[in-house]
């Protein structure tokens, strides 16, 4: 189970990466680690189903990151300052 999770983890945050947007992209990679570490002592029964939400939301990441491909804005004073 813990190469599942790690694996889940690593995923949703390369999936996060991918964002056009610098405040969404940030966000998602904050909100990832917060949950990951919110749930480290989880066990059992409640641990499947925080893997269950998990890949879930991944689904919804992909779908989110494929959604701001399409429809990209202007880049932020923060990226610009990141290259």
């Amino acid at each position: 189970m813990t190469k599942q999770v790690l694996s889940l983890y690593r995923t949703l945050l390369r999936e996060a990466a991918q964002y056009e947007n610098y405040t969404f992209r940030s966000y998602a990679q904050r909100r990832i680690k917060a949950d990951f570490r919110a749930n480290k002592t989880t066990s059992g029964a409640d641990a499947q189903l925080a893997i269950t939400f998990g890949t879930e939301q991944l689904a919804l990441l992909r779908r989110q990151v494929a959604i701001s491909k399409l429809y990209p804005g202007e880049k932020s004073v923060m990226e610009s300052a990141r290259k």
